[in-house]
């Protein structure tokens, strides 16, 4: 046999038959296929072949190493179109399955190395077929295939393809869930009865409507018994008759229900049927229930519009006739359509139109007939038609709409028409225009603002004067023309667009009082309370072509009504925080309304009715002349106010203030009273304990040789002890009359008011020096201080102050100052004789042995400096005393001139750690010298402050063209007291610590005076027992 003879069943009979595929593998040149032409092939894959191609199941087969595939024409449609066949028979199955090959491979394996076979059901293996990857399910099995030697050559597959029992299975379970999802979603009652057992299950819903318990199972007699006695029998006739086999079982049913726990009734529509077995017996009855409630109602309301709407038909002022079929036969025409036609309803209606109108056929014929054949409405405007009045046909104008009548199906039936006699508004024209001009005018001279809007954008046609200055505050160039939603964008976020839209669209007037509305202007803004109506404007042919709006701004009214409502609520708070008493009297019938407190005020303890009378007993009897008095002058006045005391029913008195207002008739007499009552009974003893203090307090500062005064909050002197009226020589009248500030020094007053206000202001205490001149006329120096006196909240209630004379003090620091200059001029010379012969011996004893002696020369030389750097504070001091302390100013590197002074102080102080930070280039205009002096004393009092502590942190920072310059430390600290005085004089802190840090207290007053000549600032933040930073900042160079 010839290998590569031509195939044919005769020569190859394995290959017969078989249909499309197996004309595919005859004709198949296999000579360049991993199997090699068919003479080659083994028995074992021609018996295979021959049984696939033969078979109407679908088959697939995998042969040899390569896995080349073969299959029949039951496997061929699932390979589709545009895909894998027919190029797929003889490939490898690598290449013939590229996409599921992962997934398919492991089985075949498996088959292939002796395992079983394996079978899978509806199993998912996407395919490329008819031009895409398309989701394929599958059933199939794969079965290994022996050959001649019993080895495993090939893997037989039957299989067949599932998608559409799998895509139908998910569309089954699809359908359910939406019918639950339909019957959730519908609200829908499901039912179930069984006719031979009588019972009745249905979903909770449904019983939730008949008031029955979740059961399983409930006999049908207890629900029909919810049933509304009306229907009761209707309902149970309606059943029996579903469950005879005569009626198809089909039941359709609607009735009332009343549930028996909440008495709430609901109409039900109910549709089911029922289930015959082959001797005709009902043996399975169920459907669907569905509350109606609402469409039953809606369509009583629907009939009754409809009755009604009939009934307006025939009282339209507009002709309304129906005409049916293509004759256009009349079948209801009201009265005013009779009488435009002139024709009586008895020949008109039933008939077909022209049979009875005969002269208007030409005229409007064919436009019936375009109405009725395409369904589009037509509108005529101005219809001029000649209509037979007796043996006249007179010229009539219509305006009229022919609507296309359509039944359920969309099918067109006929033609409703709707006309009216325009005539008279025709020659009317221009009455018309004229009315409208009118119209206009009216809007525009309207007290009331009105506007026009136009379209569905709503633009503004036209406003008036008062809209345009009251409310919008535009020009009406910006306005006119243009959407009023664009001019006034602001109206977006408000309620106004949707309200326009439902107007414009159904049609409706809307109105509204006190809305809230803001409208930006041209200045700015504002927020209106607005009474307003938006009225729909109709066409002539009734469709709404605008709105009218008109607007009635009551903007203070509603702000006067709330500021009312607010005063009046805050007036009640005002009652309780005060604990008022509230009382009203009408004195003509005796009768009084009070509040629980006035009852409290009295020592009532009842909350019954109590009479006038009962409370005048308890008004003291000493005092019932005061109470008399106060009303007859209240009567005169109209303003009752009196003070009196109360005797409660216990002996107990109590002090209550009444005031109240008196309300007069036309002729003048009082009618009616009404005020409030204060218990004053705290106030009257904190009243006379105030005064019997203040007599102490008097006789005290009377009797004191200081001068004592005292402030009220806001620093007006209200109180002088005698001995201020003894210095000045000046009576209580006099100081009352022109002031006491005319006993202090001219040249003191400017700076005492300053400091004086700045206390006030700040609230600390007032400490001044100044010049009082005496009753002889001397002015002597006085030290002045005042103390806030403060109560719980920490408010100022009054200021309390002395002035002591320091005359002999004054004069004593000017001897003192003056002995300091002398002294330090006088010790400056031999100080410096001294301080070179010590130098010198240094240098002479430098490489001496006697160490004894180098040691007490450096100690001497270090004193020395110690004394002439004391020495030069105390000249400074003297200087700046003098006001003749000199400073020569240059440009200054502030971060040299630092970083000197830091390094100069780590190599006499090497045990202290001093940090510094610092920005670039920070320059300012200042005498060095004078600088580096403020530094040193920085850096030495930080490191003679912190004995235990041996880190210093040094700063500069600039800000607002300020550069500051900061000291900090870990040491002692300074009490906040001491703060305020530590840049003061000599000033020194007393303590503990005053031995153990000794000092003059010059080194920092010395610092302050430099900062101060630089235009700067000097201080201190400082915590006991945590540490100090003192900072100065002077003005940067050329900011």
């Amino acid at each position: 046999m010839l290998l590569n003879q031509e195939i044919t069943p005769d020569n190859h009979p394995f290959l017969s038959g078989g249909g499309e595929m197996g004309q595919l593998m005859r004709s198949k040149d296999w000579s360049q296929s991993a199997v090699g032409v068919p003479g080659t092939w083994p028995q074992s894959l021609r018996t295979t072949l021959s049984i696939i191609l033969n078979s109407k199941f679908p088959m697939f087969l995998f042969w040899g190493k390569e896995l080349v595939c073969f299959y029949n024409d039951a496997y061929r449609p699932s390979l589709g179109e545009k895909g894998k066949h027919p190029q797929s028979l003889g490939m490898k199955g690598r290449e013939v399955w590229p996409e599921i090959w992962t997934d398919i491979y492991p089985l075949i394996k498996q088959v292939l190395s002796g395992g079983e076979a394996s079978w899978a059901e509806d199993q998912l293996l996407p395919i490329y077929r008819n031009g895409s990857l398309e989701d394929v399910y599958w059933t199939f099995s794969y079965s290994p295939v022996t050959d001649e030697t019993g080895a495993v050559a090939g893997v037989f597959v039957t299989c067949s393809e599932t998608t559409e029992k799998v895509n139908n299975y998910k569309k089954l379970e699809e359908s359910r869930n939406q019918l639950q999802f339909a019957i959730e979603s519908a609200e829908l009652g499901t039912w179930d009865y069984n006719p031979i057992s009588n019972k009745f299950t249905s979903n909770n819903r449904l019983k939730d409507w008949f008031g029955l318990p979740h059961l399983a199972e409930i006999d049908l007699g207890y629900a029909i018994n919810i049933i509304a006695a009306k229907d009761r029998q209707r309902v149970t006739e309606a059943i029996q008759y579903a469950l005879s086999y005569s009626s198809g079982g089909y039941y359709d049913i609607e009735y009332t229900v009343i549930n028996p726990y909440t008495k709430t009734e609901i109409i039900v529509d109910v549709k089911g049927k029922a289930l015959f077995n082959a001797e005709k017996i009902a043996y399975r009855f169920n459907g669907i229930m569905q509350d109606v409630t609402n469409e039953v109602m809606a369509r009583r309301k629907i009939k009754e519009s409809e009755e009604r709407f009939r009934h307006t038909v025939e009282q339209a002022p507009l002709g309304i006739t129906i005409l049916r079929g293509p004759e256009y036969v009349v079948e209801m025409a009201n009265p005013m359509y009779l009488k435009i036609v002139n024709r009586n309803e008895k020949d008109f209606v039933g008939k077909p139109l022209f049979d009875t109108w005969p002269e208007v056929r030409e005229a409007i014929e064919e436009i019936l007939n375009g109405v009725f054949k395409n369904g589009v409405p037509y509108h005529g405007i101005e219809f001029p038609v000649y209509v037979k009045h007796g043996n006249e046909e007179v010229l009539t104008y219509f305006n009229f709409v022919y609507q296309p009548l359509l039944e359920n199906n969309e099918t067109i039936v006929g033609i409703i028409v709707v006309a009216f006699d325009i005539t008279a508004a025709v020659k009317a024209r221009h009455t018309l225009a004229e009315s409208e001009r009118g119209f206009r005018n009216m809007v525009m001279q309207s007290p009331i603002p009105m506007t026009i809007l136009r379209g569905k954008d709503y633009v503004i046609e036209t406003a008036n004067n008062t809209m345009f200055k009251n409310v919008w505050r535009k020009k009406e160039e910006d306005v006119i023309g243009k959407s009023i939603l664009k001019v006034f964008p602001e109206l977006m976020d408000q309620k106004y667009p949707e309200l326009l839209n439902e107007v414009y669209t159904t049609g409706k007037m809307h109105s509204e009082t006190e809305s809230i509305a803001y409208v930006k202007g041209d200045d700015g803004m504002r927020k209106f309370y607005l009474d307003f109506e938006y009225a729909p404007l109709l066409d002539p042919d009734q469709t709404i072509a605008g709105i009218i709006i008109t607007v009635n701004n009551v903007t203070e009214k509603v702000e006067a009504r709330l500021k009312a409502e607010q005063s009046e609520q805050r007036l009640n708070l005002v009652i309780d925080a005060s604990e008022l008493g509230t009382w009203e009297w009408n004195i003509s019938s005796d009768e009084m309304k009070y509040s629980d407190r006035f009852i409290n005020i009295f020592g009532f303890t009842n909350q019954g009715d109590i009479t006038h009378d009962q409370f005048l007993k308890r008004i003291h009897p000493d005092d019932l002349s005061i109470r008399n008095d106060a009303f007859k002058k209240a009567y005169q006045t109209g303003t009752l106010n009196y003070e009196s005391r109360i005797v409660w029913s216990n002996g107990t008195q109590r002090w209550m203030q009444v005031k109240g207002k008196v309300f007069k008739n036309n002729h003048g007499e009082p009618i009616f009273l009404i005020g409030t009552a204060r218990d004053t009974t705290d106030e009257k003893y904190q009243q006379h304990e105030l005064e019997d203090r203040e007599r102490k307090f008097r006789l005290l500062a009377d009797s004191m040789p200081q001068m004592v005064w005292t402030g009220n909050a806001y620093g007006d002197l209200n109180y002088f002890n005698q001995s201020v009226y003894n210095y000045s020589g000046l009576t209580k009248i006099e100081v009352a009359a022109d002031g006491w500030w005319q006993i202090v020094h001219p040249d003191d007053r400017e700076e005492n008011i300053k400091a004086w206000q700045h206390a006030i202001d700040t609230g600390n205490d007032f400490i001044f020096e100044h010049r009082f001149r005496r009753a002889d006329g001397q002015y002597r120096w006085q030290l002045s201080r005042a103390i806030p006196q403060k109560d719980i909240l920490d408010n100022i209630r009054m200021w309390v102050g002395t002035s002591t004379d320091i005359q002999e003090i004054k004069e004593l620091d000017e001897q003192k100052d003056l002995f300091i200059g002398m002294a330090s001029h006088e010790l400056k010379t031999p100080i410096t004789t001294v301080k070179g012969y010590v130098q010198l011996l240094q240098e002479m004893y430098t490489g001496d042995k006697d160490e004894f002696l180098k040691h007490s020369l450096d100690k001497m030389h270090r004193q020395i400096v110690t004394l002439t750097d004391l020495i030069s504070d105390l000249l400074d001091l003297s200087k700046i005393k003098s006001g003749q302390l000199q400073y020569n100013k240059e440009d200054v590197d502030l971060i040299a001139l630092t970083k000197e002074i830091i390094n100069n102080t780590r190599d006499v102080n090497p045990v202290h750690i001093i940090e510094f930070q610092f920005e670039n280039n920070v320059k300012v205009h200042a005498d060095k010298h004078r600088l580096a002096q403020v530094l040193i004393n920085f850096l030495t009092n930080a490191i003679k402050y912190s004995p235990d502590s041996k880190i210093i942190k040094v700063s500069i920072t600039t800000k607002n063209n300020e550069a500051s310059v900061s000291v900090e430390d870990e040491g002692i600290g300074i009490i906040k007291s001491d703060q305020e005085k530590i840049f003061q004089r000599f000033y020194r802190v007393e303590g503990k610590n005053e031995k153990t840090f000794p000092g003059f207290g010059i080194g920092l007053f010395i610092s302050s005076e430099i900062i101060k000549k630089h235009g700067g600032k000097i201080g201190v933040h400082s915590e006991e027992a945590v540490g100090s930073t003192f900072y100065f900042s002077i003005p940067l160079l050329n900011p």
